[in-house]
């Protein structure tokens, strides 16, 4: 008790021998709940700049004088200085970063330190870093012809601030497969181009550029060549007379495994079957044996992810084919194993609205892709839109099938089915660009002109659009009319390339043959916005965005 007393007493009789200073803190200008981030893109510099994180309250330049910065990253300091660059490669090492930042993490978390240097008083600021491959979602690829040579333009999506407003911009790379591969070009001219989820290509997947020299796959996170699909590719060796002219994907899913389909110019179908990590697998040399009647593919129809059924149109026959991947329970030396198989089946039902099989001589299908404007979406079935013109008719005919995906059979009993003329537009021929989606995704737009019940169909450098407002019960609604660009923005030649972003299909992507290329907001139809407009220098052939992956978003074979 008196060593307490004198404790007590002693604290009474503090004269404050204590040198105080006062406090002069950081004033951030972010949400302390909410991490500031920086981008490290493969390929380019990561800007570490505290000035845009703080400011000082009082007298600045001697507060700067009196405090000094290092920038901690995943617990290891890995610069210094208010202000610093470093290439990213060199900012994972340091870090000890092993992987590129997977979708819908939150990057890595560090902090910017601000030091005082009498006292190493430290005022942090939480960071939070993401390391992206110099490709990834959002970013699209543009095939183009430029003087008969073959070019993919890289359209990278950047956020930028005019006058105080954010808006969407891009960053563009005229020609990303050379400056990939030391400057060389792909060979030959561009047919076709198409995207798939190959994880053993890369995390971003691959890109199949298509050429009248061949099909060369790419890595989409950085367009480097990752191999050419010849000879090694295949069983036994490349096919007699083998010209590739398309291909397209079925996704690995919960029972099935990824496959993949190759078109040649003959009409001649060739498939290989993967395992589910995207190990193994090779092109069968010999193409599929259909039927005594023989067949012609030359093009696929766009389908969802996850989907394991692509239409086809046979040329030779004029009849729908599936190509699809079966999968079956088999009992093996006692033990249960999932075998998957390819198959490619022509539809041999008939549709209450069209026919397919056996369409009439001189039939001309334009287009075949997934839909989804049916109300009371049939169950087990996925619902196709085809654009066609038949003999006799001054228009072109727009028709609509269901298919079930257990059977890849036509579904009978379709009462949502539709078919009408496309008769506020001049018919319709091959260099017609058409489009539909199957998306179920709404995005933040409820209530708007949803995409997923859009057809997009141009005529020369003019674009039109039907769009669907179906009633369950009711017979199917539509309106035709013409699309009217955003104010100031006018299409002078012949579009070439439609294409949609595949997730929630709120962006419309057109191009022309004389380069020119515009990103067009359509939540709204009758009020686009422009996004974004450049001439790319040569004919917009195809153009592919990366990211959405999910069975609610398109697979767009173009």
């Amino acid at each position: 008790m008196l060593a307490s007393m004198l404790v007590l007493t002693s604290c009474f009789k503090d004269e404050g021998n204590y040198d105080y200073d006062e406090m002069n803190p950081p004033h951030w200008l972010y949400d302390q709940n909410s991490p500031s981030v920086i981008y490290a893109r493969a390929g380019e510099e990561a800007v570490f700049d505290a000035g845009k994180l703080f400011v000082w309250d009082n007298d600045s330049a001697q507060r700067e004088k009196e405090v000094r910065y290092e920038w901690i990253l995943n617990g290891k300091v890995v610069g210094e200085g208010k202000t610093f660059k470093v290439a990213s490669a060199d900012l994972m090492k340091a870090a000890d970063v092993k992987e590129y930042t997977s979708s819908g993490s939150g990057g890595t978390p560090g902090v910017c330190a601000v030091i005082e240097k009498n006292t190493d008083v430290k005022y942090m600021g939480c960071i939070q870093v993401y390391f992206t491959e110099k490709y990834t979602s959002d970013n699209w690829f543009v095939l183009t012809e430029r003087n008969a040579e073959t070019a993919i333009a890289a359209l990278c999506k950047k956020i930028v601030t005019e006058n105080g407003v954010k808006k969407e911009n891009y960053e563009v790379t005229p020609d990303a497969y050379a400056e990939a591969n030391e400057g060389k070009k792909i060979p030959g001219r561009p047919v076709s181009m198409n995207w798939a989820y190959d994880k053993h290509v890369g995390s971003q997947g691959s890109i199949t550029v298509i050429t009248d020299q061949g099909g060369y796959e790419l890595s989409a996170s950085d367009m480097s060549l990752y191999s050419q699909i010849n000879g090694e590719q295949f069983l036994d060796g490349t096919p007699a007379n083998f010209s590739l002219v398309a291909r397209a994907d079925c996704d690995a899913d919960g029972m099935s495994v990824p496959a993949t389909f190759l078109a040649g110019a003959d009409g001649r179908i060739f498939s290989r079957v993967m395992s589910k990590n995207y190990l193994g697998g090779k092109y069968l040399t010999e193409p599929y044996f259909v039927d005594e009647k023989g067949y012609k593919v030359t093009r696929f129809g766009n389908t969802l992810y996850g989907t394991r059924m692509i239409p086809c149109y046979d040329e030779k026959n004029r009849r729908i084919m599936i190509a699809s991947v079966n999968t079956r329970q088999e009992v093996v030396d006692g033990e249960y194993i999932m075998l998957s198989t390819t198959s490619l089946k022509p539809l041999l039902q008939p549709s209450p609205k069209v026919s397919v099989q056996a369409m009439p001589e001189g039939t001309e299908v334009l287009y075949l892709g997934v839909t989804n404007h049916v109300p009371n979406y049939t169950r087990g079935c996925i619902h196709y839109t085809m654009v066609y013109n038949l003999p006799g008719e001054a228009h072109t005919r727009v028709s609509d099938f269901s298919v079930y995906v257990a059977t890849s059979t036509t579904n009978t009993s379709d009462n949502f089915s539709s078919s009408f003329l496309l008769e506020n537009a001049p018919k319709l021929s091959a260099s017609s660009k058409i489009l539909s989606s199957g998306a179920t995704q709404r995005g933040s737009y409820p209530g708007t002109a949803f995409s997923g019940k859009v057809l997009y169909y141009s005529v020369n450098n003019e674009l039109y659009y039907v769009h669907r407002t179906p009633v369950a019960g009711k017979p199917q609604q539509h309106e035709l009319k013409k699309f009217e660009m955003p104010e100031g923005v006018s299409i002078t030649s012949p579009i070439s390339c439609l294409a949609l972003s595949p997730l929630y299909c709120d962006e419309l992507l057109v191009g022309c043959e004389n380069g020119d290329l515009f990103i067009i907001n359509v939540n709204v139809l009758d009020d686009p916005e422009l996004v974004y407009q450049c001439n790319l220098g040569g004919k917009v052939m195809a153009a592919q965005q990366l990211g959405g992956r999910a069975p609610s978003a398109d697979r767009f074979n173009n």
